[in-house]
């Protein structure tokens, strides 16, 4: 069938979702075990996101195997979750320190660092991120890391946040008239 081949060929093209080599050195029912794991994982990322934490709330033990590539996709599956994995921190800090001119290595670690919980010691540098680098992503994880620890100040966030975007056709502030509106 025309189809399955296809499939078969696309497959071979995609490659495996980590360099199996990296754990031969475990025991076969585990190597297998984990192979099983990425390549579901990987799965369920491509066809069906939203079931993704769903998938990781099964409780099991996983293996990480020493593989940069791995590393990566974990990094933006879990971030794109809005879950942290600690194992990944120092991963995740390291590739930003080998490539600081990288954008998605300094995402991937705030993201981790505001989703496994850090405090007040990841404020200042991630408000230095959102100053410097202005997205909707570096936007979500100030607003997440302020529910998690200063709640008090979110719709201050909020209307920081919003601040940012109201400006004229000069790129000059719009004037704000503070009254009784949804942001006062």
């Amino acid at each position: 069938d025309e189809e399955e081949l296809e499939s078969f060929l696309y497959a071979i093209a995609k490659g495996n979702v980590f360099n199996f080599q990296t754990i031969l050195h475990l025991p076969v029912a585990v190597q297998n075990d984990t192979i099983d794991f990425y390549q579901m994982f990987a799965r369920i990322w491509s066809s069906h996101p939203e079931w993704l934490t769903l998938y990781l709330a099964q409780h099991r033990a996983v293996i990480i195997p020493d593989d940069a590539k791995l590393h990566r996709n974990l990094l933006r599956w879990y971030s794109a979750g809005r879950l942290g994995i600690p194992e990944l921190l120092d991963y995740a800090r390291s590739w930003r320190e080998a490539e600081s001119d990288n954008e998605d290595a300094r995402f991937y670690e705030y993201a981790q660092r505001v989703y496994c919980g850090e405090g007040e010691s990841l404020l200042a540098e991630l408000c230095d991120y959102w100053r410097e680098y202005p997205s909707t992503q570096a936007d979500a994880l100030i607003l997440q890391w302020c529910r998690q620890h200063r709640v008090d100040y979110y719709p201050l966030v909020v209307m920081m946040i919003e601040a940012r975007e109201l400006v004229n056709d000069q790129g000059k502030p719009l004037l704000y008239i503070p009254g009784n509106s949804a942001r006062t």
